[in-house]
């Protein structure tokens, strides 16, 4: 998993690029963080979805551009890109996006 993470810019009063970059580092560290915390739970829900017969091809499978799903869901926000045979079906997708969003972003 990855941050994704785009620059926001704090607001500082000396307008200091190194304050924004800093401001930054730290925002992306506390979102990757998160994800580490948040793997094992994940993996949970993925396996409840192994359990009802779907297989997750790994990114680097040659067929994963071809199943490629994605979704997204909160803020900050969570894309979900995963592929498996079968497909999700759209509800099933935007529920996982949610749960994996809602396990991130915890206190």
């Amino acid at each position: 998993m990855d941050s994704g993470m785009n620059i926001e810019w704090a607001p500082d009063e000396d307008g200091s690029i190194d304050h924004g970059m800093d401001f930054h580092r730290q925002e992306e560290a506390g979102f990757l963080a998160r994800i580490d915390e948040a793997t094992p739970a994940i993996e949970v829900v993925l396996d409840e979805l192994e359990s009802r017969g779907h297989t997750f091809l790994a990114p680097s499978d040659e067929n994963f551009e071809s199943f490629e799903q994605r979704a997204e869901f909160g803020s900050p926000i969570v894309e979900v890109s995963l592929a498996c045979t079968p497909p999700l079906d759209e509800p099933v997708l935007l529920a996982l996006v949610t749960r994996v969003a809602q396990l991130i972003n915890q206190p």
